[in-house]
């Protein structure tokens, strides 16, 4: 456990020297930071709009709900009020988290194993800790690394909507984009047991890169025919979006199953390698 500690932080530190780590850091807040300026003239224009006609037209609140019961495929009404009571702010940072962040990580860490596998640099460790530390030392500092930055980027975003927006409030933005940040965790973790998997498989880093969208691409095929084998499955992820339901304990209890199947099966596969 010593090992493991010792590792985690030397790859967190590595991690924050590294260019390649800082230079996709800036790209993604830019990135991040352009999306959330076009969310936010799109709402500033709904606002304006909807001041003209003083206040919210009877139809398009009805619009919205069907919106709601049909994209969460759910028919509850008090789930459905839960969803409309949220603000739109948080939801829309919520998407650009979970459709943004996976290439974020897929550049970063594609080669988090598979680097030092082909460099040989692997076997000096060997003599003094196991794989295990390695690999979950790795695994786990991925991890960190990612909350870190969308956390940065989310509360940056929370900060902007703020100065730039009218009618915002920050208590009730904040709070709600927060606890969707550490929703959207949840599935990025997936994600990211997946890239350290394709990592550990393979010793050059330009497959490990290629791995991940090949993976995906299958899901999706898979959840043509076979939708529960799917991690994109919808009915896997909308309790994402109704924090505080037991929907939400579904969601996460399914996607923290499919992140321990991944990684348990990257962390056998680097047991198991030559290196």
């Amino acid at each position: 456990m010593h090992h493991f500690f010792i590792l985690l932080k030397d790859n967190l530190i590595q991690a924050l020297k590294s260019k390649k780590t800082l230079l996709f850091l800036v790209l993604y807040l830019c990135t991040f930071g352009l999306i959330v300026h076009g969310i936010k003239e799109a709402q500033k224009e709904l606002f304006i709009r909807l001041a003209e006609q003083g206040g919210v037209d009877p139809a398009l609140y009805r619009m919205g709900f069907n919106f709601a019961i049909e994209f969460l495929d759910i028919h509850g009404n008090d789930i459905i009020q839960k969803f409309l009571t949220i603000p739109l702010y948080s939801i829309e940072l919520f998407g650009v988290l979970l459709f943004g962040t996976p290439f974020l990580i897929l550049l970063i860490h594609y080669d988090k194993i598979a680097q030092e596998a082909s460099d040989g640099t692997y076997r000096y460790f060997l003599f003094r800790t196991s794989r295990a530390a390695i690999y979950w030392s790795k695994f786990f500092s991925a991890l960190i690394e990612i909350a870190l930055i969308t956390l940065v980027a989310t509360i940056l975003a929370v900060i902007y909507g703020q100065l730039t927006l009218p009618y915002f409030d920050l208590w009730e933005v904040a709070k709600a984009s927060l606890i969707y940040w550490l929703m959207g965790l949840i599935p990025l973790l997936t994600f990211s047991s997946l890239v350290i998997l394709c990592s550990s498989w393979v010793k050059r880093p330009f497959i490990a890169l290629l791995l991940p969208g090949v993976a995906v691409l299958g899901a999706i095929i898979i959840m043509i025919w076979y939708p529960e084998l799917s991690p994109f499955y919808l009915d896997y992820w909308k309790g994402l979006f109704l924090p505080g339901t037991t929907l939400m304990w579904k969601s996460i209890g399914i996607y923290l199953g499919i992140t321990t199947a991944i990684s348990s099966l990257g962390y056998l596969i680097f047991r198991k390698r030559e290196l």
